[in-house]
């Protein structure tokens, strides 16, 4: 029955044909709503989960050290920004060569969305992602201040 049809015959009609499109609507957003919270969540939980290897935090403080507006120059020349990955292993593990379980290390927190990992070349340039970090701080300061706190530990 098309919307043209049912305000024709019955105004009354019309406004409880709207009114069920309204209420498939809102249904609609609150099961969309209820994913993108849920995808959050995972995206939030993964982050921590990376996070909660001693390994991974290590790599993320080397990270963080380093200063975003320095360059680099490797053996031929090139030059790059950031640590290369075989910097980040030096760092951590003191080998001169990225052994496989740094580089594990560093692909699970690049796909915990944590790091920004760009090949140049031979190179592989790691990067904090930044906003990444301001996100997830504000959820956990969010959870310390959840409205289920009664204010009791103020």
């Amino acid at each position: 029955m098309a919307d043209g049809n049912v305000e024709s015959r019955s105004p009354s009609l019309a406004i409880l044909w709207r009114a069920r499109l309204v209420r498939e609507f809102i249904s609609q957003f609150i099961e969309i709503s209820c994913i993108l919270v849920s995808m959050a969540d995972e995206i939030t939980a993964r982050a921590l989960r990376a996070l909660s290897d001693p390994t991974r935090l290590r790599i993320v403080e080397f990270l963080a050290g380093m200063c975003c507006g320095t360059a680099a120059v490797d053996d031929e020349g090139g030059v790059y920004e950031g640590p290369t990955a075989s910097e980040v292993c030096c760092r951590i593990t003191g080998a001169e060569k990225i052994t496989s379980t740094i580089s594990h290390h560093l692909h699970e927190l690049e796909s915990a969305g944590l790091i920004r990992i760009e090949r140049r070349g031979k190179k592989m340039i790691c990067a904090l992602r930044v906003e990444a970090f301001d996100s997830l701080g504000d959820q956990v300061r969010q959870l310390a201040r959840s409205e289920n706190s009664s204010g009791c530990c103020s």
